[in-house]
């Protein structure tokens, strides 16, 4: 992989709702077709999402005592 390169911005647009802003970028030289490529783009946003609902569901993160890094509730707002 020549370069690649992910951001994912989270804001806050509302009560309990969030915007989500990915944004990324792929290339990797010819050792891959576009259309490999173009699925993996589009599938990003979804994927990341869903993985973030796998966690935040999972025994490990729901049912933790640890206070967070950082305050996720004002992180972004508007």
């Amino acid at each position: 992989m020549v370069a690649e390169n992910m951001t994912v911005k989270w804001i806050k647009i509302g009560k309990n709702r969030w915007k989500n802003i990915s944004e990324g970028y792929i290339d990797p030289n010819g050792g891959a077709p576009d259309w490999a490529i173009n699925f993996v783009q589009r599938q990003a946003p979804y994927q990341t999402v869903l993985g973030i609902q796998r966690m935040i569901q999972s025994p490990t993160y729901a049912e933790s005592k640890e206070v967070p890094l950082f305050s996720y509730g004002d992180a972004y707002e508007n």
